[in-house]
């Protein structure tokens, strides 16, 4: 993905903002947020990227032609039909707008222009932090993983069905309404088998199985996210929680 803008501060501002959107996940691959002449080269590495690019020149525009681009002078993102959709997309845009409308309000109301992005006022904050809230529901919330407000995670065993662990304790903080169960990939648990009769615990996360229990609406994205860094790494922070009996 290559951002394009000539000012510094939106332009680095909104490359790591995109971090901050990901959660509960977390970004595994190359980030610049502002790329400089001499390593534009990055525009073809063979791996992801979030990169921030100042100037779209002949040159430049030639090596995005395949990329997701962010045009943020004209507030435009183009090249994206070739991705799959975001299960609940349209939900989450309509859940999303009233915050995002409050920190544009908020922000024209404190006369935004001449000021740096990382100074904000208290009604903008609370807009964003609803925002984000409001998103890594969607993504993903512990609360949904792990098992709703005030249920426990299961009998008398542990979260892996061994009597050895320790019960999970919920987040006490109940997700959205509009987030989906599980979040963007659903309940890991039921698809996650342990390795017994050997000196470490260890634990498999059977991506067959969760695909099979995955809307056929959604299988497209997740067939293809499972696939990622991302996923990897955070299957496995689930899994490393569950063995510890603790939430996320």
């Amino acid at each position: 993905v290559v951002f394009f803008s000539p000012n510094l501060s939106l332009l680095s501002g909104c490359v790591l903002g995109v971090l901050a959107m990901l959660r509960p996940f977390s970004w595994q691959c190359l980030v610049m947020p502002v790329t400089p002449g001499s390593l534009l080269g990055f525009l073809d590495a063979p791996v992801p990227f979030l990169l921030g690019v100042q100037h779209k020149t002949p040159d430049v525009s030639a090596r995005c032609s395949a990329h997701v681009r962010v045009n943020l002078y004209k507030g435009a993102v183009t090249n994206t039909g070739h991705l799959p959709q975001l299960p609940g997309y349209k939900r989450l845009a309509a859940a999303l707008y009233p915050h995002y409308a409050r920190v544009r309000s908020a922000a024209a109301a404190a006369g935004a222009g001449g000021r740096p992005m990382h100074m904000l006022t208290p009604e903008e904050e609370e807009g964003m932090s609803g925002f984000l809230s409001e998103l890594a529901s969607h993504l993903g919330a512990p609360s949904s993983i792990f098992g709703g407000p005030g249920q426990s995670s299961g009998g008398g065993s542990g979260p892996l069905g061994s009597s050895d662990s320790q019960p999970v304790t919920p987040t006490t903080t109940p997700a959205p309404s509009n987030a989906p169960p599980g979040g963007i990939v659903g309940d890991l648990r039921p698809h996650i088998i342990t390795h017994v009769g050997t000196a470490t615990r260890t634990a498999t996360l059977m991506k067959d199985s969760l695909l099979e229990a995955t809307p056929p609406k959604d299988r497209t994205f997740v067939r293809t996210f499972i696939e990622t860094q991302m996923f990897q790494v955070y299957s496995d922070h689930v899994m490393a929680a569950l063995f510890e009996g603790r939430a996320m």
